[in-house]
């Protein structure tokens, strides 16, 4: 069998191996989000150095992988927050995070509220979570 005459079969290819290496780097993300994990960490999962896999990571999906973990934290966080009675410290650490104040100004400035008055406008039916998405019943502004 004769190799083939353009290089196109090794460039998809190696697109291939670098969608393969970030999809995986993104499951190993959500499996181990509640873990201390540095970009060192998520580019090993991927089997790049850190500078390549943070160009591609965000050539790919758009943002970076550390915002990318933070997104998931903060969903993980938004759930907890709204389906148990844990307390917004418990849930920090829960989800990854080591200080309750970095939690906290992430969280609200994501959200647009702290976790605190975000559970109490849920509690109080200020919003329901449909489909992933809030729904603000009493502001027709968003």
């Amino acid at each position: 069998m004769r190799p083939p005459k353009s290089n196109t079969v090794g460039r998809v290819e190696t697109v291939d191996l670098t969608q393969y290496a970030i999809k995986h780097a993104i499951a190993m993300m959500w499996d181990r989000y509640n873990t201390p994990l540095s970009l060192d960490d998520i580019a090993d999962s991927a089997i790049m150095s850190k500078f390549h896999f943070s160009r591609t990571f965000r050539t790919m999906t758009g943002t970076s992988p550390g915002r990318f973990l933070s997104a998931i934290r903060l969903f993980k966080a938004k759930h907890l927050l709204l389906q148990t009675p844990l307390s917004v410290t418990r849930i920090a650490y829960m989800v990854g995070y080591n200080s309750l104040g970095t939690f906290t100004s992430r969280f609200s400035r994501s959200v647009g509220a702290s976790p605190r008055v975000y559970r109490a406008k849920s509690q109080a039916g200020g919003h329901a979570l449909v489909g992933g998405c809030h729904v603000y019943a009493n502001d027709r502004s968003r």
